[in-house]
């Protein structure tokens, strides 16, 4: 046995069950001391009571007694791991020596840019010798901001060359999170690309800042020969990299690895994968992750050659087949819920030159495994698992097309390495049983930078290795050994979550959310209500009289923590659930769902004070105009970004999304991204680039791109809005402007089994309307609902204008022989025109209506201004002007008044609607019909009423719905309007089933 790698001797093994008693009170004192603080000074039992009751635990056989042969097998056999390598040497040693064998192959290749072994390491050595006389000394951090680049690697291997440490800083983190890492590693020297300076421009950082700009006049001159190591005092045993993970106290920590550690596990890599001079390997890992670490490094010890993806290509599944297809990629790694989305892209099937694909970062389901050998059977796909604190990975399994393996193990321990599944008294558990995993051997970090506290916390003197001084690692992990030897991962035992590979300490996000001071108490959880989609939830409970909105928790928690860690939902509830005996209850929390949810925006005021002369109904009095416009929620203006909402709600499982909304605060992240873009392709069939969402992540913006690519509406006039359910479809005819966006609200309110369909206006994608009378509309529209229900009965209403249309539906389904058992005519009224529009102009209505407009123009002048309202009147009159061309060209042409008869207009939607209604003249209509009538939302205006009266002979309701004529379908009274609504139509259904009974 190598003794200078404490590898397990018998020694470690030799211990039996009746050393039992022995080692409890030995070990009980390391239990507590590894304890927080908090947990110690809580627990009320005696050190005495605690050994008494282990003490009997195990001699009444609660727990199984090893063998010695199982003992052996397990801390000896299983862990049985020497492997030689080069203990006394540095990462960049071993490529120094890659580089004198292979001084002209391509060493890196970045977009269109590639450089040879020998050109990077000149590069490198410029940069080191540099660092060297700035005063870097082994040990020493040297923190590097940088995109993926050229510069990063050239970055890397300087740091290291030049002995110190390098330190990753993703200039996407937070200003505040670089802040603390700069502060708590102290670098004594900082690296940053030229358009990155400016993120550190407030920082109160005094140390040295070097442009990483190839040949800056700082470094460009330096000696290009190899710094010499042993001059400098730079041994195996120094540092290579300090890279910080989420800490629960609400800090990131600094874990600091070594170069031997680093040297061992790379050259295990090789040993188990062999690349070669032909291999190319992808690049693609934010740099402040340690599985970059084998991605820079392994390749470049090897010889073959290192891809860059471009920036934030990482996330985008159609860059990455594009990427590996154009360069030949045959190794990458995938975190698990990524190769989910690689796996699943259609254009996957082109990455023909994959050799191997690694997978690690979170568990690795067996049901994804086997579908990624399916479609790639010649591609070897291996699970790798490894704590940031033991040198990336420490187990490795490689996965087989076995049907009947329902999990997937992380495997054995790699080269030099040791894995222990402990009980609570750090007893080694038989196989098949519960217990924590601990990792010993080489790979083993040296702790948490400025932390001894915490690094007395999860590291320990390794009692089962033969050298005194050895150390292992308490992971949190929960995991069981399998009788072949490998080890199956169940879990934590703490509250580090795993999400898309990232490392999350839930008490970090706590700890920052607690400090807000409008909470009283806060958890935060992991949620997989989808399955392979989980997202970070928070609960919380609000101080008193606190107002919460979830635009600015998202923003307060973007400024400390990066996006990654934010929660996807903030979940308001009154009170913590709790267990029994006190403590917080996880499994209670509910899932988000639309009520619970703190809202987005602030909810718009209602007036204190009733109307002048006229209440609310109720009691209730109507919000105002005004104040339903404050929130900042924005609908949708088109077909367009109503089927854009759609998928992004389906991805999100978010509703109520305006198009001014962030896809990434409403909880999106790359992986929901990537599943987006693939909806649209194949809804909208327009296949976007992952980078579209840079120019702006909104609807509004994407829908913008869209649009300039040519994009048309596939709908004519029947909109779905709620497609599915069990009852008969509802079917909304358009309002004046002609788009059915004034319903899109109502499908928030309304169950989950009602159909809902929007009629829009013919002609709406091409701006020429061919149906100018009512009658022909209705004929027209009627058509196109029989696509969707061929026979009734028909559930119609109509907006405003639209009520006519609607009323004119029904009444000729009623003449074809078919039942309407429901009209809703919403704030829509009817006057008997009875030919030209003029006449419209000797009603009463009409008299009213333009008394009360003159009024309008009046107040609008006073808050617009005389040229804006003048604007609008020309507008208004343009419209007119064209109308009475056309009825004139229909009076020489012959055609008749009404129009009957499609013709090709001139005239758009809106002014063919227009001449439609004061064209029209309604026929009687024998059915049932409710009149949703809006309240007014001035006092002064008159009372008329709606006139359906005269033509409708069936029983008519009317209804009245709370606010203004434009704002019964927005919030917050559409909630209200989809209850009287669905009220209505369910005694619509009864009365409909009771007829037919008949």
């Amino acid at each position: 046995m190598d003794k200078k790698l404490g590898l397990p001797s018998i020694k470690g093994v030799a211990r039996t069950s009746n050393d039992t008693g022995r080692l409890l009170i030995k070990r009980l004192s390391m239990i507590e001391l590894s304890k927080p603080a908090n947990d110690r000074a809580g627990d009320s039992k005696s050190l005495p009571a605690v050994v008494d009751k282990l003490a009997v635990n195990s001699g009444t056989g609660s727990m199984k007694e090893l063998s010695n042969a199982e003992r052996h097998q397990i801390l000896y056999e299983w862990n049985e791991t020497q492997s030689d390598f080069s203990q006394d040497k540095c990462i960049h040693q071993l490529f120094e020596e890659q580089v004198a064998r292979t001084p002209e192959a391509i060493a890196l290749a970045f977009e269109n840019e590639a450089i040879s072994y020998a050109e990077l390491n000149r590069l490198a050595n410029r940069l080191a010798h540099y660092l060297r006389s700035q005063g870097v000394r082994p040990d020493d951090r040297v923190a590097i901001c940088a995109d993926r680049s050229i510069e990063m690697v050239v970055a890397l291997f300087a740091v290291i060359k030049a002995g110190g440490a390098y330190v990753p800083l993703d200039p996407s983190y937070p200003q505040d999170r670089l802040s603390y890492m700069l502060e708590d590693s102290t670098p004594v020297a900082l690296l940053v690309q030229g358009h990155l300076a400016a993120v550190f421009s407030d920082k109160k950082y005094k140390g040295k800042v070097v442009d990483l700009t190839a040949g800056s006049s700082a470094w460009a001159t330096q000696p290009e020969t190899n710094p010499k190591t042993a001059d400098h005092g730079l041994t195996s045993r120094n540092l290579a990299y300090l890279i910080y993970t989420s800490g629960s106290t609400g800090k990131p920590k600094g874990v600091m690895i070594e170069h031997l550690s680093l040297v061992n596990r790379l050259t295990w890599m090789q040993s188990a994968y062999g690349l070669t001079g032909g291999d190319s390997v992808l690049q693609k890992t934010p740099f402040s992750f340690d599985v970059s670490v084998w991605e820079f490094f392994w390749p470049l010890i090897t010889g073959a050659r290192l891809v860059m993806a471009r920036p934030e290509g990482h996330k985008d599944p159609a860059y990455l087949v594009e990427a590996i297809s154009r360069y030949k990629i045959t190794t990458l790694h995938f975190v698990p819920s990524m190769l989910q989305v690689f796996v699943d892209h259609a254009d996957a099937s082109r990455c023909g030159s994959l050799v191997r694909v690694i997978a690690s970062g979170e568990a690795l389901p067996a049901a994804l495994a086997h579908k990624f050998l399916r479609r790639f059977p010649h591609v070897g796909l291996h699970n790798l698992y490894g704590p940031t604190e033991t040198t990336v990975d420490v187990t490795a399994w490689t996965c087989t097309p076995d049907p009947s393996l329902t999990s997937i193990p992380i495997g054995r321990p790699i080269a030099n390495t040791r894995a222990y599944i402990l009980d609570e008294r750090r007893e080694p558990v038989p196989v098949g049983a519960e217990g924590e995993l601990y990792i010993g051997g080489v790979g083993v970090g040296r702790g948490y930078l400025n932390r001894p506290d915490l690094t007395k916390e999860r590291f320990f003197p390794d009692p089962f290795a033969s050298c005194d001084g050895d150390r292992m690692y308490r992971t949190g992990d929960l995991c069981r050994w399998r009788p072949d030897g490998a080890i199956e991962y169940l879990g934590r035992n703490d509250f580090q979550v795993k999400i898309r590979g990232f490392r999350i300490e839930l008490g970090e996000i706590e700890a920052r959310i607690a400090a807000l001071p409008a909470i009283r108490e806060v958890s935060v959880i992991a949620r997989e209500d989808v399955p392979g989609d989980k997202r970070l939830v928070a609960y919380l409970v609000a101080g008193k009289g606190a107002q919460l909105l979830e635009r600015e928790l998202r923003d307060a928690l973007a400024r400390t923590l990066p996006d990654y860690m934010v929660p996807s939902s903030f979940v308001l509830i009154d009170k913590m659930p709790t267990t029994l005996n006190g403590k917080l209850d996880r499994a209670a929390l509910p899932a988000p769902n639309t009520t619970n949810q703190v809202r987005r925006e602030a909810a718009p005021t209602l007036p204190v004070k009733p109307a002048k002369n006229k209440a609310g109904r109720n009691g209730i009095v109507p919000a105002g105009r005004d104040a339903a416009r404050e929130s900042a929620y924005v609908p949708p203006s088109d077909t367009l970004e109503v089927e854009l909402i759609e998928i992004w709600e389906q991805i999100l499982g978010v509703t109520h999304i305006g198009i001014q909304d962030d896809f990434f605060q409403l909880g999106g992240h790359s992986l929901l991204a990537a599943r987006m873009f693939a909806r649209v392709e194949e809804k909208l069939d327009k296949k976007l680039p992952f980078a579209t969402l840079f120019r702006g992540a909104t609807i509004e913006k994407l829908a913008e791109v869209i649009r300039a690519e040519g994009w048309t509406s596939h709908w004519s006039v029947l909109v779905p809005i709620h497609e599915h359910g069990t009852k008969p479809p509802l079917f909304m005819v358009h309002g004046l402007r002609g788009n059915v966006l004034t319903f899109y609200g109502l499908r928030h309110h309304i169950p989950d089994d009602q159909p809902l369909y929007g009629i829009q206006a013919d002609g709406l994608g091409t701006g020429r309307a061919s149906l100018v009378s009512i009658p022909e509309m209705a004929a027209h529209y009627i058509k196109e609902i029989r696509t969707v229900q061929p026979k009734g009965p028909y559930f119609l209403g109509g907006f405003s204008a639209g009520g006519l249309v609607a009323y004119e539906m029904a009444r000729q389904l009623h003449l074809a022989g078919e039942r309407v058992p429901f009209l809703a005519l919403f704030d829509s009224y009817v006057e008997a025109a009875g030919g030209y529009w003029l006449k419209s102009f000797y009603s009463r209505r009409a008299l009213r209506m333009s008394i009360l407009a003159l009024k309008s123009s009046w107040q609008g002048i006073k808050s617009e201004g005389l040229i804006a309202i003048l604007g609008k009147k020309f507008t208004n009159m343009g419209v007119n002007i064209r109308i009475m061309i056309w009825l004139l060209m229909g009076k020489i042409s012959g055609r008749s008044e009404r129009g009957e008869g499609a013709h090709p207009s001139f005239l758009n939607p809106h002014e063919a609607f227009t001449r439609a209604i004061r064209v029209y003249s309604p026929q009687p209509y024998p059915g049932p019909a409710t009149s949703f009538r809006s309240t007014s939302l001035d006092p002064d205006t008159p009372d008329f009423t709606d006139g359906w009266a005269r033509f409708i002979s069936g029983k008519l309701d009317h209804q009245e719905v709370y606010g203004g004529h434009e704002d019964i379908f927005r919030e917050p009274h559409i909630a209200r309007l989809a209850d009287q609504l669905m009220q209505a139509l369910a005694a619509a259904y009864e009365g409909d089933r009771e007829f037919q009974a008949q």
